[in-house]
């Protein structure tokens, strides 16, 4: 769907089922699955996301332009004119895809007891790209400047977290004349690892080809965060 803000977007796709199968008359097995992907796209300015426009809106006296008529952009307030900075400050573009699984096993032993098996694997990928932009604006003494005070930059992030679930659990029930006994006990076990790559450039000198390997080799900043765990 599109946002109030121009070069602002989400979109959602998802996906959920869920099938049961009985394989014989004491074995029957249950699987239940959710696939999500989310696409957002917003302004992302001097590198705090689209949440200080209305501040901008606040700030700035309404005898400061936010274009002129020559189609340049004027100085709002101290260079913050919300306008430039969502059509020229730069774009955040974040995909997080979401796959999960629950898979069931259940099988009865006896009329007073029975076991389930349950195997629910999770995996969650998220992949951003956010560029800040320089651009140019006008002040109303016809002079120009440029903002953010800043260098340009780009800053990509990559993470994945897959979380495999194990339970195994078992149940009694069984009735004695006007009497009734039931119990349960399991064991469950959650593995979780999720590991991070980010990589940055800085001054660039074409905006529009904003990739890795343009940018200035010298303010080049990678970095990786993998996280096991386990419980």
């Amino acid at each position: 769907q599109d946002a109030l803000i121009d070069n602002s977007d989400f979109k959602r796709t998802a996906i959920r089922f869920n099938t049961n199968y009985q394989a014989t008359e004491r074995l029957s097995f249950a699987l239940d699955g959710f696939l999500k992907r989310e696409e957002t796209n917003s302004p992302y300015g001097n590198g705090t996301g689209s949440a200080p426009l209305f501040r901008m809106m606040y700030e700035i006296p309404p005898i400061y332009p936010g274009l002129w008529a020559n189609g340049s952009y004027g100085e709002g307030w101290q260079g913050a004119n919300p306008y430039a900075f969502i059509q020229a400050g730069g774009l955040s573009d974040v995909i997080t895809s979401r796959i999960q699984l629950n898979l069931r096993a259940n099988y009865k032993i006896s009329d007073w007891l029975s076991a389930e098996v349950t195997y629910a694997p999770k995996y969650i990928s998220s992949n951003s790209n956010s560029k800040v932009k320089k651009f140019a604006f006008t002040r109303l003494d016809n002079t120009t400047g440029t903002y953010p005070n800043e260098v340009n930059r780009l800053i990509l992030n990559h993470g994945n977290t897959t979380e495999p679930f194990y339970q195994g659990i078992l149940k009694f029930n069984k009735t004695f004349n006007k009497h009734a006994v039931s119990a349960m006990a399991g064991t469950e076990y959650l593995d979780s690892k999720s590991e991070g790559f980010s990589a940055s450039r800085q001054n660039y000198v074409l905006q529009d080809y904003m990739v890795l390997n343009s940018g200035d080799p010298n303010t080049k900043d990678n970095s990786d965060s993998p996280v096991p765990s386990g419980w």
